[in-house]
């Protein structure tokens, strides 16, 4: 949907209301908001959060006493993903 108002408009600020890392994979998150912000000429923003609902992470096979620790370790991730772009990573939660 962002992709397509971008086409489709010059000026405005693409930003998502909040994309819940804690059950995505922020490499997918990272390569979505890229090709947004490729077709909008930088206009796309990401706002990443962890979601008000915890009924999403065992359905993605996730522990929720791992909490806290997927979220900073994907946080981390997608900090280095916009920095670095090609990285190295190495986690408790994903090998990548």
């Amino acid at each position: 949907m962002l992709s397509a108002v971008g086409a489709a408009t010059e000026r405005i600020k693409l930003i998502s209301a909040v994309t819940v890392l804690s059950s995505d994979d922020p490499v997918r998150v990272y390569q979505r908001f890229a090709t947004i912000d490729r077709i909008t000429g930088g206009r796309a923003e990401v706002s990443l959060g962890r979601g008000s609902f915890i009924e999403s992470y065992p359905l993605f096979g996730y522990d929720l006493s791992d909490y806290e620790k997927l979220f900073e370790e994907k946080v981390d991730l997608f900090v280095k993903l916009r920095s670095e772009g090609k990285v190295s990573w190495q986690g408790e939660t994903r090998v990548a």
